[in-house]
C-alpha cells in the first residue's frame, strides 16, 4: 500500500510527560493497535491507522540506517531505545524517546512488536538533531541508496551509547498469546463490549498484557468510551511497566544492574514501582561493583602473588640449577688449584733453593769485589807513586842535561885554553930554538906543556864526545821518562775510572744482595701461601660437595613451593 504523501509543516507538536503513546505491529511492522494517545498526537484515527504499516508517521528528517538498526535489533529479540521525530497527519512532527520490544507466544517465537514512546528530554534531542542531519547527507552522498545506508549505519554506530540513542538489551520472554480479535460488528450492543472488556481484563489477570479493546465504535466522552478507553490506558500503562520492569529484571539475572526502568510516562503506583525498582537496581549495582572490584583486587591480587612467587621460585631454581653448575666447576677448579698448588710447590720449593744459591753466590760477588776494590786501590797508590817517582827523574835528568851541558862548556873552555897553550908552547919552542942552547931546558918545557896541552885537547875531545852521548842519552830518557809519565798518567785515570766502576759494582753487588734476601723471603712467603692455597682448595672441595647438596635440597623446595602456590592460587580463582 502506497504511503500517503504528507509536507512537513515544522511545526512541533507535544504530548504530556505523564502521557505513554503506545503502539503494536505484527512481524512485518503493521500495525495492530494504537492507543489513544498514540491517535491524538498523530492525529490519525484508530480505523486510519489499524492494518497500516508504522511507516505512516515516518518524518523525511529521520535517517533510514535508525530504522534499519532499530528492525535488525528487535528481530533478534532484544529491546530498543530510540530517540525519533514523528510526522503527525497534518505535517506537523513530535519527538518520542521509543522504547520497542518484541512480543513473544509460550515457544519464545516472536509474534510482534510492542513500542512505548515518552516525551524525551530536550537535551538529548538537541544532540540527536545533527547527528540525524549528518546521517541524512551520508546517506545521500551514494548513488546507491543502499550503499547509502550501510555507510550511515557504520557512521552511526561509531555515535551510539548507553547514554544516548540506543541500549540492547538481551532476549526475554514475554507473556501468552495476544488476543486481538478485533469487533466484527460495528454496531454492536455494549453487553457485547462489556464482555469484551471483561475478557481482556480476565486474559490481563492471568498475565496476558498483549489484550487490547481495540475497533472502539463507542464516543470517547461516554461512560462505556471512557471505561474501555480506560482498561486500554491501564494495560498501556501495566504492560508498559511490566516490559521494562521485565527488561530490568533480565538485566539483573546476567549481572547486569545498570538498566533502569524509564520514569517518564509513568505515574501513581507504577512510578512507585518503579522507582522501588531502579533504586534496588541501583543497590544491586553498587554492591556488584564493589563486589567486582573486590574480586579484581583478589584476583589482581593473586596474579600479582603468583608472578612474584613465581619470580622467586624460577629464581631459586634458576639460582640452585647455577649454583649446581658453579658447585661442580668450583669443584674442578678446586681439584686442578689443588694439583697445580702441588706442583706450584714444588717448583717454588726450588726457587728458594735456587734463590738460596743466587744469594751464596751474591756473597761470593760481593767478597770478591770487595778484594777487587782493595787491589785496585792499591794499585792506584803504586801509580801514584810511580808518577811521583817520575816526576823526580823528569827533575833529575833536567838537572843532569843542565850540567852536561855547563861540562860542555868548560870543555869547550878548557879545549880553547889547550889551543891556547899548544899555541904558547910552539912559540915558546921557536923562541928556545932561537934561543939555542939558553933556550933548552924551556924547549923541553914547552914541549912538555905542549904534550900536556894535546892531551888536554884529546882528554877534552873525549870529554866532549861522552857528554854528547850523555847528552843525547839524558834527551832520549827524558822522552822515555816523559812517554812514561804520560802512560802511567793514562794508567792513573784507567785505575780511578776501574775504582769508579768497582765501586758501583759494589753498591749493585749489595742492591743483588738485598734484593736476593728479599727475594728469599718473599719465595719462601710464598710456598707458604701455595701451601695454604692447597688446603684451601681441598676445603674447598669439600664445601662444593655440601653446596652440590644444599643446592639440589632448594631445587626440591622450590618446586614444592612452586606446586604449593599453584594450588592456593586455584583455589582462590575456583571462588569467582
Amino acid at each position: 500500500m502506497a504511503r500517503p504523501t504528507i509536507t512537513p509543516t515544522g511545526h512541533e507538536r507535544t504530548f504530556h510527560e505523564d502521557e505513554i503513546i503506545v503502539s503494536k505491529t505484527d512481524l512485518k511492522g503493521i500495525i495492530t493497535y494504537a492507543n489513544l494517545v498514540f491517535q491524538r498526537v498523530s492525529g490519525f484515527t484508530e480505523q486510519e491507522l489499524l492494518g497500516k504499516p508504522h511507516n505512516i508517521i515516518r518524518h523525511p528528517d529521520m535517517p533510514r540506517c535508525v530504522f534499519k538498526l532499530l528492525w535488525d535489533t528487535i528481530a533478534q529479540g532484544n529491546e530498543i531505545f530510540a530517540y525519533v521525530v514523528n510526522l503527525s497527519k497534518n505535517g506537523d512532527h513530535y519527538w518520542v524517546f521509543a522504547h520497542v520490544t518484541p512480543s513473544f507466544d509460550n515457544q519464545g517465537n516472536i509474534t510482534g512488536y510492542h513500542s512505548s514512546r515518552r516525551v524525551p528530554e530536550k537535551a538529548a534531542v538537541d544532540q540527536v538533531v545533527p547527528i540525524y542531519k549528518m546521517l541524512l547527507e551520508k546517506e545521500a552522498s551514494y548513488a546507491n541508496w543502499r550503499d547509502g545506508m550501510q555507510a550511515a549505519t557504520e557512521t552511526l554506530l561509531e555515535h551510539l551509547d548507553q547514554a544516548t540513542l540506543t541500549r540492547e538489551a538481551p532476549a526475554q520472554e514475554a507473556a501468552t498469546t495476544a488476543a486481538n480479535n478485533r469487533l466484527q460488528q460495528e454496531h454492536e450492543h455494549q453487553q457485547q463490549w462489556l464482555q469484551k472488556a471483561a475478557s481482556v481484563c480476565d486474559q490481563a489477570a492471568r498475565g496476558n498484557l498483549e489484550v487490547r479493546l481495540l475497533d472502539l465504535d463507542v464516543p470517547a466522552d461516554s461512560d462505556l468510551g471512557r471505561i474501555l478507553n480506560g482498561i486500554n490506558s491501564l494495560l498501556d500503562y501495566t504492560d508498559a511497566f511490566v516490559r521494562e520492569a521485565k527488561a530490568v529484571l533480565d538485566y539483573a539475572a546476567q549481572e547486569k544492574f545498570y538498566r533502569r526502568v524509564a520514569l517518564r510516562g509513568m505515574t501513581g503506583t507504577f512510578r512507585q514501582a518503579a522507582e522501588l525498582i531502579n533504586a534496588a537496581s541501583e543497590e544491586m549495582q553498587q554492591k556488584s561493583e564493589k563486589i567486582e572490584n573486590a574480586q579484581t583486587q583478589r584476583l589482581a591480587m593473586a596474579d600479582s602473588f603468583e608472578a612474584t612467587v613465581k619470580k622467586v621460585t624460577d629464581s631459586v631454581a634458576s639460582t640452585a640449577e647455577q649454583l649446581q653448575q658453579t658447585s661442580t666447576a668450583l669443584s674442578e677448579t678446586a681439584r686442578l688449584t689443588s694439583e697445580q698448588s702441588n706442583a706450584a710447590m714444588d717448583m717454588s720449593a726450588q726457587s728458594v733453593e735456587n734463590v738460596r744459591h743466587v744469594a751464596q753466590s751474591t756473597d761470593e760477588l760481593q767478597n770478591s769485589v770487595s778484594t777487587i776494590d782493595l787491589r785496585v786501590q792499591e794499585s792506584t797508590e803504586i801509580v801514584r807513586r810511580a808518577v811521583s817517582e817520575v816526576d823526580q827523574a823528569t827533575e833529575i835528568m833536567a838537572e843532569l842535561d843542565k850540567s852536561s851541558t855547563n861540562i860542555d862548556a868548560v870543555v869547550e873552555t878548557i879545549a880553547e885554553i889547550t889551543k891556547q897553550t899548544q899555541l904558547l908552547s910552539l912559540n915558546a919552542a921557536i923562541e928556545a930554538a932561537r934561543a939555542g942552547e939558553a933556550g933548552r931546558g924551556f924547549s923541553i918545557v914547552a914541549a912538555e906543556v905542549r904534550k900536556l896541552a894535546e892531551r888536554t885537547r884529546e882528554a877534552t875531545k873525549q870529554v866532549q864526545n861522552d857528554i854528547s852521548l850523555i847528552q843525547s842519552s839524558t834527551a832520549n830518557a827524558v822522552s822515555s821518562i816523559s812517554q812514561f809519565r804520560n802512560t802511567v798518567g793514562e794508567i792513573n785515570g784507567t785505575s780511578d775510572s776501574i775504582a769508579g766502576l768497582v765501586s758501583e759494582q759494589r753498591e749493585a753487588t749489595a742492591n743483588i744482595h738485598a734484593n736476593v734476601t728479599e727475594v728469599t723471603l718473599r719465595s719462601e712467603s710464598v710456598n707458604d701461601s701455595i701451601q695454604q692455597a692447597s688446603t684451601a682448595a681441598n676445603e674447598t672441595t669439600d664445601a662444593t660437595a655440601q653446596l652440590l647438596e644444599s643446592s639440589g635440597e632448594l631445587s626440591a623446595q622450590a618446586k614444592m613451593l612452586s606446586e604449593g602456590v599453584e594450588e592456593m592460587l586455584q583455589a582462590i580463582r575456583s571462588q569467582e
